[in-house]
């Protein structure tokens, strides 16, 4: 029994990695699809060959998550024509520096909180009273293994995972206390490689490192960083997961998705001491 076949799916964040993968994974198993992404062509390309090869419905929209109007209008619009959201899929997400906390770029932090934060809100207060009124749904929350550890030079990357793992939690209690039918879930990435890299805008600090009296210190790290980045995970392994999670009748809470040293590294941080935990952190990335 093919459980996806017709369902209609959400994704943000789609013209690229993790959404994309997706995109394409529901639409192998008949999905229909409301792609929305700010890169509106690499979107519309996506849908026309999920169309040919499928056979899907697949609309698409520019959209900025941050925007809480457009996004409550597009919701409603979808709902209107008729698209009732059955799987909300919230991956829209930005990493922007490498840069220590007291170096930051103050906008570069606004816009990881107004994107991997606020957007995800957006989204979810405006699909989920439909969700509710349905008594059905899943919403599928992609968060980050920086999430649950706190990733050195990424901090505020880290602090907006954090807020998403415990909104994603507290949304999750607040669903199963009215008995309904709706799956809230966790998705936790470690290294994937996707386009992350790439698109991490080089900011102030990084631009005048070389005035920083430990400017090699922090490209070996930096590097480091990078290179777990471009030989992680393909986004389609990521993507599988979340299908499998819409099929499952009974989904987990959470599902780690890394190496064995990722994982490894998530079980052990509850059991040892702290500073214990940021030496072996530390020593990872090269920091000592």
């Amino acid at each position: 029994m093919n459980r996806l076949e017709g369902s209609r799916v959400l994704i943000t964040g789609a013209s690229a990695g993790i959404g994309k993968a997706c995109a394409e994974a529901f639409a192998e198993r008949g999905a229909h699809l409301a792609l929305s992404a700010r890169r509106l062509e690499r979107v519309k390309a996506l849908a026309t060959g999920l169309r040919e090869a499928h056979g899907v419905q697949v609309r698409t929209d520019r959209l900025d998550v941050t925007d809480r109007g457009a996004v409550r209008a597009y919701v409603e619009e979808l709902e209107g024509d008729g698209f009732a959201v059955d799987v909300l899929v919230n991956n829209a997400g930005k990493a922007r520096g490498k840069d220590k906390l007291h170096e930051g770029d103050v906008d570069d932090w606004e816009e990881m909180i107004d994107t991997n934060v606020k957007g995800l809100l957006y989204m979810s207060r405006a699909v989920l009273p439909h969700m509710v009124e349905r008594d059905a749904g899943h919403v599928i929350n992609i968060g980050s293994i920086g999430g649950i550890i706190g990733l050195p030079y990424q901090g505020l990357y880290s602090a907006t995972k954090f807020a998403l793992h415990g909104m994603t939690e507290a949304l999750r209690m607040e669903i199963k206390a009215l008995g309904l039918d709706i799956d809230v879930v966790l998705v936790a990435p470690g290294d994937i490689h996707t386009d992350f890299p790439a698109n991490r805008q080089t900011t102030r600090a990084t631009e005048q490192e070389g005035e920083s009296a430990y400017a090699a210190h922090h490209r070996r790290v930096r590097a480091a960083f990078e290179a777990d980045e471009l030989n992680g995970a393909e986004p389609s392994h990521v993507a599988q997961i979340v299908g499998k999670i819409v099929r499952d009748p009974a989904p987990k809470a959470r599902y780690l998705i890394g190496g064995f040293d990722e994982k490894l590294a998530v079980h052990l941080k509850p059991l040892l001491p702290a500073r214990l935990f940021d030496w072996i952190l530390m020593r990872e990335y090269e920091m000592d």
